[in-house]
């Protein structure tokens, strides 16, 4: 039997091998908001139990215009899915037969959805960090491709600037392709606004996607806001894709809770704030100390997680992972991203203690730099 692609945060399998209860884990391998969910959601979610016996408002009317308010766009532009991976694969059935140009490495579900599909990898260099540079996807853009880019990237935190991004759409309009970017960790970004595609996404001219060429951004409210259990993403695009979209999709598809805890999470201004700040903070600490540790070569990060090469430490990263696993700490192993091998990890930016514990063990196991 195929399986579907591998992520991080599988507590339960990780329970099994390393016989530890999966509640008492630190979870590095997983990149959700460190904090937890907002106060107000889950408050939130505890006054709305009993509305899980009725139906949820079908096009969750009341978080789409919050979500639109808050990344400042129009809601006729804006779509919500059960998840922004419900989305990706939305995406790969609709576009199913045409192919797909993916950065290798890049998030593992880009195409998913796809049965006929051929995929072209465009591999990232390790020398300059895993840039995405638009003269490397042009040439091989083709008539009908769809190309997916993540901004930032998954699992390489790079962040690519817009107008690189936007030779690559301008390219994926002159050969009627379609430009698709994730824009999962957005809101992790300094400076965000100066990144994001989605104004330029909403200005584009009707049903370019859906027939030709176009721009869709993908993003996700379960990162930022600590909500994967419950499943938030969205999709902005012209106003007649969106409604095209709409087709494909299944009417109350955004539960009851979800619907509450993300209005509530948009809403906490306070929690936003401190989310940033404890990110960038504890983001540069975690890189610092990384620096410092026998053969870890840290890379550049502009999101949550950080990427790692620990290839000059003499052990790969099942070694790793095995030894850290032993004492109750998960990481992410990345030789299942192509263009990636057995030395590469991926560690989540957590709270100022997990993140002590996390260098304090690697450093036991692997030794400071003199």
């Amino acid at each position: 039997m195929e399986h579907k692609p591998y992520h991080g945060g599988n507590l339960w399998e990780a329970a099994q091998k390393f016989g530890i209860k999966p509640q008492d884990f630190i979870d590095f391998s997983a990149n959700i908001n460190p904090l937890g969910p907002s106060p107000k959601a889950i408050q939130k979610i505890k006054s709305n139990l009993e509305m899980i016996r009725h139906y949820p408002q079908p096009g969750a009317e009341e978080l789409k215009s919050e979500l639109a308010g808050y990344l400042g766009i129009p809601e006729e532009n804006l779509l919500l899915g059960n998840g922004a991976a419900e989305l990706i694969y939305m995406l790969g059935r609709h576009f199913d037969s045409r192919r797909i140009v993916l950065a290798a490495p890049c998030f593992s579900e880009y195409g998913e959805g796809s049965l006929k599909s051929e995929f072209k990898y465009i591999d990232l260099g390790a020398e300059d960090g895993f840039a995405i540079k638009a003269n490397a996807f042009m040439p091989e853009i083709k008539p009908g491709d769809v190309v997916y880019i993540g901004n930032p990237n998954n699992p390489t935190a790079t962040l690519t600037p817009p107008d690189e991004l936007l030779r690559i759409f301008e390219e994926c309009q002159k050969k009627g392709a379609t430009l698709v970017v994730d824009e999962a960790f957005i809101d992790f970004v300094d400076e965000e606004e100066k990144y994001t595609l989605r104004h330029e996404a909403c200005k584009q001219p009707e049903d370019c996607c859906v027939k030709n060429s176009g721009l869709i951004v993908l993003g996700s409210l379960t990162k930022f806001f600590a909500l994967p259990g419950l499943r938030l993403g969205y999709l902005v695009s012209s106003a007649e894709n969106i409604k095209f979209f709409e087709k494909l999709l299944p009417t109350w598809r955004i539960n009851s809770l979800a619907q509450v805890a993300g209005v509530a999470s948009l809403n906490d201004q306070e929690y936003i704030q401190r989310t940033k700040v404890n990110n960038k903070k504890e983001r540069e600490f975690l890189l610092d100390g990384l620096q410092k540790i026998n053969g870890i070569k840290p890379y550049r990060s502009h999101a949550n997680f950080i990427l790692v090469n620990c290839k000059e430490t003499g052990r790969d990263i099942h070694q790793i992972q095995n030894y850290l696993g032993l004492q109750g700490i998960l990481i992410r192993r990345c030789d299942t991203y192509r263009n990636l091998d057995e030395y590469y990890l991926r560690l989540a930016v957590r709270l100022r203690g997990d993140n002590e514990r996390l260098l304090e063990l690697l450093e036991r196991y692997l030794g400071v730099r003199k």
